[in-house]
């Protein structure tokens, strides 16, 4: 019997993004740790999957760098949660 190779999404803990707040925590860095390791993605691949240097990453979840705008998008994307509250219009606006 050989054995066949299986290729399947890897399920994710579902509960991972539900009600994430990333203002709960102390940087963008750290709330991007907490839905990578909950969902158990390792850094290197987030990082091939963004395009984007592993050490870039790293620093950032350290709190010693941010990610620029268009990088940021792109993992929210692939992580699923936001990493920055969207702030609202300052003037309300009639319908």
């Amino acid at each position: 019997p050989v054995a066949a190779q299986v290729r399947y999404r890897q399920w994710l803990y579902p509960l991972a993004s539900k009600r994430f707040r990333a203002e709960r925590f102390e940087h963008m860095g750290k709330a991007m740790q907490h839905a990578r390791e909950s969902k158990k993605i390792p850094i290197w691949k987030l990082a091939w999957a963004a395009s984007v240097p592993t050490y870039v990453l790293r620093r950032t979840e350290e709190g010693r760098e941010t990610l620029r705008p268009k990088v940021r998008e792109e993992i929210e994307r692939l992580l699923g949660v936001p990493l920055k509250r969207k702030s609202r219009a300052r003037i309300d606006r009639a319908p």
